[in-house]
């Protein structure tokens, strides 16, 4: 994800609508800051950070002036505790979306062998595909580097069927 974004990005991308803003209420200062940020992130890759640095900064600070907080807090959400356990879970619900299981990856393979790279060549636009399919399915979408990691093995076992 990009770290640089101009202020109409910001608003286009990181303003939290009014129903994004009813799952904040019952939250902590520190949890909601958590919350949102996670949200916003999830609502523009389809998938959840693993770390905080995932999140550019400047993001952060565009939402937490939007809840009236401070940045800093950003440094105080405890990632892996039970909170951040459950806003996974909430923001995944709140998407429609689900965590990916092991037969998602196969059928992910198998769409690459038989519907992308037939048609298309470039590594960019099939892991880009790859991630169409998550989103279409509502799954969330693994890491990038799982997702380098589908799409080699779907090209190997393309390339080793001699299409």
């Amino acid at each position: 994800m990009k770290h640089e974004w101009s202020d109409e990005e910001l608003s286009k991308n990181w303003a939290i609508s009014e129903a994004e803003a009813n799952l904040l209420e019952n939250k902590t200062e520190i949890g909601r800051l958590g919350f949102a940020v996670l949200l916003k992130f999830f609502n523009l890759t389809a998938r959840l950070p693993r770390q905080a640095a995932e999140v550019p900064l400047l993001a952060v600070w565009f939402i937490a002036k939007q809840l009236k907080s401070s940045p800093s807090l950003w440094h105080e959400y405890e990632w892996g505790r039970r909170n951040f356990i459950y806003h996974r879970q909430e923001i995944r619900s709140f998407f429609g979306f689900r965590k990916t299981k092991v037969s998602d990856v196969s059928a992910a393979i198998e769409y690459l062998r038989q519907d992308i790279l037939p048609q298309i060549t470039g590594f960019d636009r099939q892991l880009f595909e790859l991630g169409e399919f998550f989103r279409r399915a509502k799954i969330e979408l693994p890491t990038p580097q799982r997702q380098e990691r589908i799409l080699r093995s779907a090209r190997m076992q393309f390339d080793k069927q001699g299409y």
